[in-house]
């Protein structure tokens, strides 16, 4: 039987071609080579959603805005917006092409119900949880009942790793 994974925009993004620049300027994000390594290995299907991909790009441009993070991807205006130019021509290449063997999942009315009621439940326990993160959450438990089988959430964050384990969502944390 075929393994199924989730990314999350923690998971894309140490995929992304981003990497590179911070390699550039001896800087290492943990978990980079075992998310490329694994997805690569063609070990089994990898899920993102649109909402993922929107979210690293936010990030990305996050980084891009700051004056100091800026530098990672070039020493002059130019050669920064070149660069995260490239990293979003790539990824979308990525994307589009199946190299990165990814199958989009839509968000419904459903999942952003989901979402909600994964909000309050742990909000109300006064543990953290961000919208973001239930969007995500609620997406795996979704594919998970259309796959009739457990999703594995490739991810590094240790709240959503641990609201992972209430929910008898599967891990993976390319970061250990």
């Amino acid at each position: 039987m075929q393994k199924f994974y989730y990314l999350d925009a923690n998971a894309i993004i140490k995929y992304s071609f981003f990497q590179e620049y911070l390699d550039l300027h001896s800087q290492q994000e943990d978990g980079v080579e075992t998310v490329r390594s694994l997805i690569k290995s063609q070990a089994g299907i990898f899920y993102c959603s649109n909402f993922a991909l929107l979210e690293c790009w936010h990030t990305l441009l996050k980084k891009y805005r700051h004056t100091e993070d800026c530098k990672i991807f070039g020493k002059t205006s130019a050669d920064q917006r070149r660069s995260i130019e490239l990293i979003f021509k790539k990824l979308r290449k990525a994307v589009k092409d199946s190299e990165l063997h990814i199958d989009t999942t839509p968000l419904t009315a459903h999942i952003l119900v989901t979402a909600q009621k994964l909000t309050y439940k742990y909000g109300i326990q006064k543990q953290t949880i961000d919208s973001l993160d239930a969007i995500h959450l609620a997406l795996v438990l979704e594919l998970s009942a259309r796959n009739q089988q457990s999703i594995t959430l490739i991810t590094s964050d240790n709240r959503m790793i641990e609201i992972c384990g209430n929910e008898s969502i599967e891990v993976f944390n390319p970061a250990k």
